[in-house]
């Protein structure tokens, strides 16, 4: 996969923090993950990666598990950002910073706003980085078998100022160069993991889904830009799917979510905007009513090899417009562009769906339909990496987080930001997910004389 290179804000989420005893020792900073080592710690999930969290009232030990990153190479880095003071905001003189070069950390303080000055190598904090799998922390597949970019980081609190007691924020910028991944950054310190050390109990746990809120996105990044296309499409038994615009008119969905539609009914509806924070009356939906191509149709009987897409034609709107705003929904919330590229395995890949927390939590144990009082099935990004690209005739797996509701969802080359499958459901028994990559599919809608009026590489 190649292209532009991939910025995303890590620290989306904002967590309360409590201190985790680490018996004195037990950590080896040795770029290597062992058995029992991390037990106990706190697992943080960012885009790609993983942060594990321990403290023993003298070090804070942080384990950066990149499993996005499955290559070796000397390019990797990181920098790893304090809120000393806890004012939210860049102190000069005050905030510190740590860079990796070769076995030693660079400490850094803030000279500006936007520029940050390397003093020289800590004597007191080290780091270690390692190339492996890191099985110790769990079995999910394929995460922790494939070997990914692993550091270990100790870092004293006493360089930091602070006590065993005492809160702290802190931020992490993570690049890689094979792939080219690149996120976090140590300029923007409204969005720090941030909590206290104090106490013997875990640090929170952000959620058992790896996945994050789109609202959470930096509005200029391109992950951000690319979600307004995606919408939930509405489903008459209250039921939702998720779709995504490949032309102004011609939405793109999963077949399989309409077959319970009676012969002939088709008169969807496309909500976009449907964000956590937005209001609903800022939401805009468009009426899909016509099938513009299918396999399987609607309600036929479903054949091993079906594709499972359904492209839709939508009418202009919005709906709720009073008729001086009429446009298409691709001219309000944009196009993606598909593309056949190859899937390879362990390459990262992303998508965008539409969903809520059931599942996840004891206050939300069932998939709610729309007609359910408080059902909000907001638009989330999943990250994850191919596991076998060559699964089935038709389908290859990933391990990006989904539930109901998923099923149509765009999956995307993060580096060059084109649709490269899109999301058919969950493989039971083996704990991954299935799609259909764009290069399996391309013949058809070409033969179908589809592929030149939608939008592609």
């Amino acid at each position: 996969m190649n292209g532009a290179l991939l910025i995303l804000l890590l620290g989306l989420i904002a967590s309360t923090l409590q201190g985790v005893g680490a018996p004195e020792g037990r950590v080896e900073i040795d770029g290597i993950i062992t058995s029992g080592e991390w037990e106990g710690s706190a697992s943080i999930a960012f885009p790609y990666s993983e942060i594990h969290v321990l403290s023993d009232g003298t070090f804070l030990y942080l384990l950066l598990d990149i499993f996005g990153d499955t290559r070796a190479d000397t390019a990797d880095s990181f920098i790893l950002f304090f809120d000393l003071d806890n004012d939210g905001r860049i102190s000069l003189g005050t905030d510190l910073a740590y860079m990796p070069e070769g076995g030693r950390l660079l400490l850094g303080h803030y000279r500006s706003q936007s520029i940050l000055g390397w003093e020289g190598v800590s004597l007191r904090s080290r780091v270690k980085a390692g190339f492996g799998t890191s099985m110790a922390l769990g079995s999910t597949y394929p995460r922790y078998l494939f070997p990914h970019r692993i550091w270990e980081v100790a870092i004293s609190l006493e360089e930091l100022g602070i006590g065993p007691d005492d809160d702290l924020g802190f931020g992490l910028r993570v690049i890689s160069g094979v792939p080219h991944l690149s996120y976090g950054n140590p300029f923007d310190f409204a969005h720090l993991i941030r909590g206290s050390l104090r106490g013997t109990g875990p640090f929170a746990i952000i959620g058992e889904l790896d996945w994050i809120e789109t609202s959470s996105l930096d509005r200029n990044s391109p992950e951000y830009t690319r979600s307004r296309a995606v919408a939930l499409l509405k489903l008459p038994d209250g039921e939702w799917c998720t779709s995504f615009l490949v032309a102004q008119d011609i939405l793109w969905t999963a077949t399989h979510c309409l077959s319970n539609l009676p012969s002939g009914e088709v008169e969807l509806e496309a909500v976009f905007n449907w964000e956590e924070g937005v209001e609903e009356a800022e939401r805009e939906s468009f009426l899909c009513d016509k099938v513009l191509a299918s396999w399987p149709t609607p309600g036929a009987v479903w054949r091993a090899n079906d594709w499972d897409v359904t492209l839709l034609r939508c009418r202009p709107g919005p709906l709720n417009s009073e008729g001086e705003h009429v446009q298409l929904p691709g001219e309000r919330w944009g196009v993606l562009q598909l593309c056949d590229e190859a899937v390879v395995a362990r390459e990262p890949i992303y998508l965008i769906h539409q969903n809520e927390c059931w599942g996840s939590s004891p206050e939300c144990k069932e998939r709610r339909k729309l007609t359910d009082p408080g059902a909000n099935p907001t638009k989330k990004i999943s990250f994850g990496v191919i596991a076998d690209p060559h699964f089935s005739e038709q389908l290859f797996t990933h391990d990006a987080d989904t539930l109901g509701g998923s099923s149509g969802a765009p999956i995307f080359d993060p580096e060059t930001g084109y649709v490269i499958g899109y999301h058919r459901g969950y493989i039971r028994g083996k704990g991954l997910n299935a799609a259909t990559a764009i290069w399996e599919i391309k013949p058809v809608l070409e033969r179908e004389g589809l592929w030149v009026i939608l939008a592609h590489c």
